[in-house]
């Protein structure tokens, strides 16, 4: 009985021996099966993840690239808009101080060298309040004024209250420039005055240049809008009221006279200009004296919206049914030979330009001035010059 006992005891543990092995490597398996899995899903999420990572790096390559390629090309817009001025052939004009003190400059008695500099704006310039004295084109003989696309407003002139007279005994000549010398270079570009206004008692009379004693004036891409001129009309009054001074003549939008130059008008649009004086007025050019100004001369050129006022007819030589008319829409030639159907052949253009004769009326306002609505009014329609042929013909008494 007892070896039986010992026998079923020996089996038992045997049995549990056997089980506890069992359950060992069954554990192992698990354990084997479990390290496993993550292992390759570890390499499986890698591989899955590596065009992830490819796309991320392209991506990213990508932006970089194109964040390059923009600040490359903010940089050059930013280069184009904004060129440097800083060097020395540069004066730059940020403010109505800028510019009264380059005009102390020009016209004080320091030496200065302008010579083939650039005036720069900066800013719009507006004036308001001061007083221009025209330049000393003798002091800028060779000088650029490039505006940028600015506008200067309210620039005043007072002319010919002082005897504004040269060291040769003639009259200056009033505008932002007096006068442009003989073989001076002056170019005005990409500006735009407005609300100018010159009261003038003398002769030689533009809102940009008085007058040219041969020096070439460019002008490209400019602009005058409502441009005031209040000249002088009396031609008998000569009284102490006005300190004896005759009349305003050669009176225009641009340039008032030209004795010589190579001019050219290039994109110029005058508007809204109110001029008055003897005669001699345009929109443009007020007398060329040179006959070197012609059609060709201006390209693309307007006259928006004129009033020239003349008093012409107080001299006994002169009338209005007189063939040659001393005022025209663009220029005034030599010999007042009619050029507008020539200039508007070229391309240039013009509309709202009417010419008063200050003699018709006595009519006056509050003010003491002849009223303009009641004098007599003219259109380029029916108030042309002569021809060419009948310049030509002409036989002037005394000649």
């Amino acid at each position: 009985m007892k070896k039986f006992r010992f026998l079923v005891l020996c089996l038992s543990l045997v049995a549990l021996l056997v089980l506890g092995l069992v359950a060992c490597t069954g554990d192992e398996g698990a354990a084997s099966g479990t390290s496993t899995e993550p292992a390759k899903s570890d390499t499986a999420s890698a591989t899955e993840k590596t065009p992830d990572a490819d796309t991320e790096t392209d991506t990213d390559a990508d932006t970089e690239t194109d964040t390059a390629s923009d600040t490359a090309s903010e940089t050059e817009k930013s280069t184009e808009s904004t060129p440097d001025f800083s060097g020395k052939d540069y004066v730059r004009i940020s403010s109505a101080e800028d510019l009264m003190a380059f005009n102390r400059a020009v016209n004080g008695d320091e030496d200065v060298d302008f010579d083939d500099k650039t005036v720069v704006l900066l800013n719009d310039i507006d004036l308001a309040g001061l007083e221009w004295t025209s330049l000393d084109g003798a002091r800028i003989p060779y000088i650029t004024f490039d505006g940028q696309g600015h506008t200067i407003r309210n620039m005043t002139i007072n002319y010919g209250l002082n005897r504004d007279i040269d060291p040769e005994g003639l009259f200056v000549g009033a505008g932002f420039i007096g006068t442009v010398p003989a073989s001076a270079e002056v170019t005005f570009k990409n500006i735009t005055f407005e609300d100018t206004k010159i009261v003038a008692r003398e002769r030689h009379v533009g809102c940009l240049v008085g007058r040219s004693l041969g020096g070439a004036c460019t002008f490209e891409n400019v602009t005058v809008r409502n441009f005031t001129v209040d000249g002088w009309c009396d031609y008998n009054n000569t009284s102490a009221d006005t300190d004896g001074y005759p009349i305003a003549f050669r009176v225009a939008g641009i340039m008032g006279a030209s004795w010589g130059g190579d001019h050219t008008f290039t994109n110029v649009t005058v508007q809204n200009i109110n001029i008055s004086g003897f005669h001699n007025l345009a929109g443009i050019l007020g007398y060329d004296a040179s006959g070197l100004i012609s059609e060709y001369s201006f390209e693309n050129c307007k006259v928006e919206g004129a009033t020239m006022v003349f008093s012409y007819c107080l001299s006994p030589n002169y009338t209005t049914d007189m063939p040659r008319r001393f005022v025209s829409v663009f220029y005034n030639g030599p010999k007042w030979v009619d050029n507008i159907d020539a200039c508007v052949e070229q391309g240039n253009t013009f509309s709202g330009v009417s010419f008063y004769d200050w003699t018709s009326t006595e009519e006056v306002d509050e003010y003491g001035n002849k009223k303009v609505s009641a004098m007599t009014e003219f259109s380029p329609d029916n108030f042309r010059s002569w021809t060419q042929e009948e310049a030509d013909a002409y036989v002037f008494p005394g000649v």
